[in-house]
């Protein structure tokens, strides 16, 4: 830390005494170092220095400190914290003295280090004060500029102090400002926001600074402030949610107009399916999307409210990947965004598109539309006149070429006054090329398989609209085929066709941040006539941060489950924290897993399931979703339970959540055995019926096929059977036995000899036949044996 420090120190003294003079008055304007940040520290130490031994001595130096008197000050503080080193008030005090030294110092150094120490150290000793934070984040802004380090200060200070005074506003709005977080804040609207003295224009601001900071509760809250400060019409413009959803979806939003409950409920059902962490008390994409409403409102809606163009779509889709305009139409591009160009560009173009690619619009757009004077083409060397050399001069803006008025006096018999106007269209991008119209190129490369979207502002008011299509072009040979092109892919079309893909984007910390892992799950019967869903979780060792402790490692990961009803909005959801300890090694071997199990007892009836993942240590999340139907066992007919596959079952001394009657099932998510390591597959028969003799005569059939490999394998997911039996294959193994038993209900289990199995994927059959009633029923599972 104290290296980073040195290095903005060492920039801060380059910029001379002026930069001095600027930092002293920035402060002494801030006031940081006054009578009410005093007053604040007395209030909150109060308990601490009424107990403490030397407590007056310490309120003795706030005294002096605010009497201007820093050098008594600073005796004071040195000589408490000589003897009581532990001592918050102390070292806050002290803090405030070195800051205030510092400001007239010329070798900044010293005193960012003092400074630092002592904050810190208050803010450790008593972390319950904001006190220290915000004089952190003030050096941080105004001395070192490190304004990742200040909006981190900022949000540390509104964290201990949920409700602070407007200055700490604004300064974590300039701090959060200066980020790469907001990289395309308008300047201007960043500018009226900041000078503006109702602090619920800056709480959106300092809501996106938290979500930035991975504090999606505390942006909530900051939201929900502005919210009940703002009029009905602009709270409705966030509860909006047309704007990302899919075309069913504004169907049934709609269909709620007028009716308040039906309305609150579809709300709750809609972003109930979007919530990226059901591991927190909040949905973060919820959160997210206040932000990107709030952005498209204050970036895009110059003169279109409350936005044009492009609002909608980052509000569907978020922070472009890349982004030209023409104000900055030079950006470089990372390979992924060029590859999108290309392929657009061949597209369009031709295989000759490629070499133009280029850092503006691919798709062409109105570059003039008023070109200047057409002249007639005439030579004065021909007419018996000097040349023209000194006599014309070229336009660097209109790229034409202006007779002088001399010139045009001489030669006023011959040259025509008719000025004609016209258009034309083309590409644009790099810092030669011209365009009278502003545009602005949006490339998303994870939305849609990948699509550049163009906007232009052709009225020059201010209103971006999507780039028309060009009017044809009679004179090539080829025109209707070219405008057949320029339609498929002019932004408009481009955009209907990403919505009906994909009607939003969000993946909060990008590709990077998610979590890949493997689920299955199995249904049972459950009591008081549910079913008992189970849950299983297959966990990359490889893929997971690690933690040592006493020698040991660990990973620490969290498990969550949620299923929602799609027609009452009702939502079930268990989740876990587990400390798993490991091996030193985490290379990891192929088919290495950690397993778990979470279950869920729900009524019979469609489902949407979510199942999640979180690295608790690293923060990388993965999450899946699926649609099913939650089988009814409550019935008397009879029934067979899924089928799980197990890893290995135990007859003692297994987990609790793992049992099943006498024995524990651990599972084997991945599903995927290898040579000498065979399957145990456990299920459970319902309802057989007792003969006259009171027994229960049943036959069980084993069967397992051999399927051939579609594209993808097993997948994910693989309890979906249907999709790769194929009737009429011939059974590679077959096992048929009969059994009594006295009980008409059963718990089984049986472990698989592989011997004569096929590599590949295998389909297990299991069919129960109860030779009392001639009834049966059957289950059917996937394996994979490598």
């Amino acid at each position: 830390m104290a290296g980073i420090f040195v290095k903005h120190v060492a920039r801060t003294i380059c910029q001379g005494i002026l930069l001095v003079i600027w930092i002293s008055g920035a402060f002494a304007q801030n006031g940081l170092v006054t009578d009410r940040e005093v007053g604040r520290a007395l209030r909150v130490y109060e308990h601490m220095l009424a107990l403490h031994p030397q407590g007056d001595q310490v309120r003795s130096g706030f005294v002096r400190l605010t009497a201007g008197d820093t050098a008594g000050a600073l005796s004071v503080f040195q000589d408490v914290l000589a003897h009581y080193e532990a001592f918050a008030p102390a070292h806050y005090g002290m803090a405030l003295v070195s800051f205030r030294i510092g400001q007239a110092a010329v070798d900044k150094s010293a005193f960012v280090q003092r400074t630092s120490y002592h904050a810190e150290r208050a803010a450790v000793l008593f972390p319950d004060f904001e006190g220290p934070y915000r004089l952190m984040g003030q050096m941080q802004l105004d001395v070192l500029e490190d304004y990742d380090r200040a909006v981190d200060a900022y949000i540390r200070c509104i964290e201990t102090a949920p409700t602070p005074d407007i200055d700490t506003f604004r300064n974590l709005a300039r701090a959060f400002l200066h980020t790469d977080a907001l990289p395309h804040m308008d300047t201007g609207m960043a500018d009226s926001l900041l000078a503006t003295d109702r602090s619920a224009d800056l709480l959106p601001l300092v809501a996106l600074a938290c979500l930035d900071r991975n504090l999606p509760e505390l942006a909530m809250q900051y939201f929900g402030r502005f919210f009940s400060q703002s009029p009905p019409e602009e709270r409705q413009l966030y509860q909006d949610i047309r704007a990302i959803a899919s075309e069913e979806e504004q169907k049934a939003y709609e269909q709620t107009e007028g009716d308040a409950v039906a309305r609150r409920e579809f709300m709750t059902r809609f972003w109930a399916g979007r919530d990226p962490d059901l591991m927190t008390g909040v949905n973060e994409r919820q959160v997210a999307h206040y932000g990107r409403v709030w952005f498209a409102s204050a970036n895009f809606s110059k003169s279109s409210k409350p936005y044009d163009r492009r609002g909608e779509v980052y509000i569907r889709y978020g922070s472009p990947d890349y982004r030209s305009t023409s104000n900055h139409p030079v950006v470089p591009m990372s390979a992924a965004v060029e590859r999108i160009k290309e392929r657009l560009a061949v597209a369009l173009y031709g295989e000759e598109g490629l070499g133009e690619v280029s850092a503006g619009p691919t798709f062409p757009i109105l570059v003039q539309i008023d070109p200047g004077m057409n002249f007639p083409d005439f030579s004065p060397v021909d007419q018996g006149s000097a040349p023209l050399s000194d006599a014309v001069t070229s336009d660097p803006v209109l790229g034409v070429e202006d007779v002088s008025p001399d010139v045009r006096t001489v030669q006023a018999g011959q040259v025509s006054d008719e000025v004609t106007r016209a258009s034309r269209y083309g590409r644009v991008g790099g810092e030669q090329d011209m365009s009278f119209v502003r545009w602005e190129s949006w490339v998303y490369t994870r939305v849609a398989g990948g699509i550049e979207v163009v906007f232009v502002d052709v009225r020059g008011d201010g209103k971006f609209d999507y780039a028309p299509v060009p009017p044809p072009d009679p004179a090539k040979t080829d025109a209707v085929r070219q405008m057949s092109r320029l339609v498929t892919h002019s932004p408009q079309v481009v955009m209907q066709r990403s919505v009906e893909q994909m009607p939003e984007y969000y993946m909060p910390g990008g590709t990077e941040a998610f979590l890949d892992f493997y689920y299955d799950r199995a249904d049972f019967r459950g009591s008081d006539g549910k079913t008992r869903m189970e849950i299983y979780y297959g966990l990359s060792p490889k893929m997971l941060s690690t933690m040592v402790r006493t020698d040991t490692t660990f990973v620490y990961v969290g498990c969550a489950s949620a299923l929602l009803d799609p027609i009452s909005g009702d939502v079930r959801q268990v989740h876990e924290d587990g400390l798993y300890r490991t091996s030193g090694d985490m290379s990891g071997v192929k088919g290495d897993f950690i397993p778990n199990q979470l279950t869920i007892d729900v009524a019979p009836g469609t489902y949407e399931l979510r199942v999640q993942v979180k690295d608790l240590i690293s923060g990388k999340s993965g999450i899946y979703k699926e649609s099913l139907t939650v089988e009814d066992y409550s019935g008397p007919s009879l029934q067979i339970s899924d089928l799980q596959m197990g890893w290995r079952v135990l007859t003692e001394g297994g987990i609790e959540k793992y049992k099943k009657g006498d024995v524990w099932v651990i599972p084997m998510t991945t599903k995927a055995y290898h040579k000498g390591q065979n399957p145990f597959v456990y299920y459970e028969i319902y309802n057989l019926t007792r003969d006259s003799f009171g027994q229960c005569r049943f036959r069980l059939d084993y069967t397992i096929q051999y399927e051939p490999e579609k594209d993808g394998g097993l997948g994910r997911f693989m309890a979906s059977v249907g999709r790769v039996f194929r009737k009429g294959d011939v059974p590679e193994v077959s096992v048929s036995a009969e059994q009594m038993r006295s009980e008409t209900d059963l718990k089984e289990f049986f472990e698989l000899d592989l011997k004569r199995i096929r590599g590949g994927v295998n389909r297990l059959s299991v069919m129960v036949t109860d030779l009392t009633s001639g009834k049966s029923s059957q289950k059917e599972v996937l394996f994979r044996f490598e």
